[in-house]
C-alpha cells in the first residue's frame, strides 16, 4: 500500500468518527407554539387571454417553425457527435504511448540460479 493510500484511509477514518454537522434542528415548541399562525394565502387562478382573445396560430406558420427547428436539432446533434479534433488527437496519442510503453516494459525474469539435482547430497 503506497503512503498516498494510507493518507487517504487515514483521512476517511478521521472523517468518520467526527461527528456529523447535518443533524436535523431541535425545535424549541414554546417558541413555535407563542407565535401567532399565519394566515393560509389565496392564491387565484390565472386567466388564460386576460389581455384581450388569445392568438390563433396559423398551421402554415407553425408547420415552417417546427421544420427549421427539427432542421435545427439535427445540426446541434452532427455538432455534439464529431469529436473535437484535439480530443480525438489526444485519445489516439494516449492509446499508441500506452500500447509502446507495454511493449518496452521488461517481463520479469526467471529466477538466475538453477536447482540442484535431486540425486545430490545437501549438508545438514
Amino acid at each position: 500500500m503506497t503512503l498516498l493510500h494510507k493518507l487517504g484511509v487515514g483521512l476517511l477514518a478521521l472523517a468518520a468518527t467526527l461527528p456529523a454537522s447535518a443533524t436535523p434542528k431541535r425545535l424549541d415548541l414554546k417558541k413555535l407554539l407563542s407565535q401567532p399562525q399565519q394566515k393560509r394565502q389565496e392564491f387565484v387562478p390565472a386567466r388564460a387571454g386576460w389581455d384581450g382573445p388569445e392568438q390563433v396560430v396559423k398551421p402554415n406558420a407553425y408547420v415552417q417553425h417546427m421544420e427549421a427547428n427539427t432542421r435545427d436539432v439535427a445540426a446541434e446533434w452532427m455538432a455534439l457527435l464529431i469529436p473535437d479534433w484535439r480530443i480525438a488527437l489526444l485519445l489516439g496519442a494516449a492509446i499508441i504511448g500506452l500500447r509502446q510503453f507495454r511493449r518496452t516494459t521488461p517481463e520479469p525474469q526467471e529466477a538466475s540460479y538453477q536447482q540442484p539435482p535431486a540425486d545430490t547430497l545437501r549438508a545438514a
